[in-house]
């Protein structure tokens, strides 16, 4: 069990110590998605910042090596 799961149980004052470990891994999931979800928006506020740049005229990208 992760130490996370561990504070959860001994916290829960429930008879069912099976039923508080289903609560603290769904309790953790969610947590897991929620941060998950705060760094999507942070890329892509991030990501309309970005600046488009285009190859160079001279260069061999694309051309064969002879």
């Amino acid at each position: 069990m992760s130490s996370g799961k561990e504070r959860y149980v001994k916290g829960v004052n429930e008879s069912n110590t099976a039923l508080a470990k289903v609560n603290g891994l769904i309790s953790g999931l969610q947590q897991a998605f929620f941060i998950t979800a705060i760094v999507e928006v942070i890329v892509l506020i991030l990501s309309f910042f970005l600046k488009r740049t285009q190859a160079p005229e001279n260069s061999s990208a694309g051309v064969p090596i002879k």
